[in-house]
């Protein structure tokens, strides 16, 4: 399934509100976020 820049957007977006509010390190979610990224583009 291919999605397109505003769905990654929008789903790394709920994922990080959901990651910061599980008490995550900002810098953990980042990189995780990162990595969504390089999948995105993929």
């Amino acid at each position: 399934m291919q999605l397109g820049l505003t769905e990654v957007a929008v789903a790394a977006n709920v994922t990080a509100e959901e990651l910061q509010d599980t008490g995550i390190a900002s810098d953990e979610i980042q990189t995780f976020l990162a990595a969504v990224a390089k999948v995105a583009k993929a």
